[in-house]
């Protein structure tokens, strides 16, 4: 759940990011690339506030449990830190166009919630559901969240690598696109 709020709160926030920061764009010069990375600061600095409570809470209740794969799965933070930027620059640029959206973001985070495995794991979900469970983004990283956490496993490092590369990609194409449509921000606000 702490994986998913990151996401939700990141994309959620960005879809009005710009319209809420109307001066930045007509009246200061201000680089409005910062603007989604704030979004997501913001909801890494309570994810850390949620880790401590998990952490005192494990420590609490389950004093025998090796605290040290809580810490390991951190590393999880980072391809789901690429992907929720990726995501917020994306709606942050459309939302500018697209006043309703996020309206639109809401309800597609909420059915994002129900599909991604985060109170089952996936291994509950049909087979033949699998490849579609694996296009989102989340999966990989709760998946591995929860091994780490309940299951003690390391992370598959060529897969990590992998999805941290394509999260990078992503994040690049995304920022692109936002400086692509900030040039007619001045105008439609």
């Amino acid at each position: 759940l702490i994986i998913y709020n990151i996401f939700n709160e990141t994309v959620s926030k960005s879809t009005t990011i710009i319209l809420s920061n109307v001066n930045y764009v007509k009246k200061v010069i201000f680089p409005l690339d910062i603007l989604p990375l704030t979004t997501l600061l913001s909801s890494l600095i309570n994810a850390f506030f949620n880790i401590v409570v998990l952490v005192v809470g494990i420590m609490v209740f389950v004093p025998d449990w090796n605290i040290m794969w809580i810490f390991i799965s951190l590393i999880y933070l980072l391809p789901i830190s690429l992907f929720s930027l990726g995501f917020a620059y994306i709606v942050a640029s459309i939302g500018v166009y697209i006043r309703d959206l996020a309206y639109t973001v809401g309800v597609l985070l909420n059915i994002l919630f129900y599909v991604t495995p985060i109170f089952y794991p996936i291994s509950l979900v049909p087979k033949f559901m699998h490849p579609i469970m694996n296009l989102n983004p989340l999966t990989y990283v709760i998946e591995g969240y929860r091994k780490a956490v309940f299951a003690g496993e390391f992370p598959n490092w060529g897969s990590f690598l992998i999805f941290t590369l394509c999260g990078y990609i992503f994040m690049l194409l995304s920022v692109w696109l936002f400086r692509k449509l900030k040039r007619g921000f001045a105008d439609v606000i």
